[in-house]
């Protein structure tokens, strides 16, 4: 383990998959508790179709 120069890093080493495993979990099972508008396009800007 590197040299840890505060508390942040220390909650960061110990518990950073914890934290991000029970909050992965948390916002799977409630999505309706959190605004997100990352799956709407509003208006796009540029639009093509490439060929494959």
């Amino acid at each position: 383990m590197g040299k840890l120069h505060s508390f942040r890093d220390v909650i960061q080493e110990l518990y950073y998959n914890e934290i991000f495993d029970e909050l992965s979990e948390f916002i799977e099972e409630n999505p309706s508790h959190h605004e997100s508008r990352s799956y709407l396009v509003e208006e796009p800007d540029e639009a093509s179709f490439r060929r494959l």
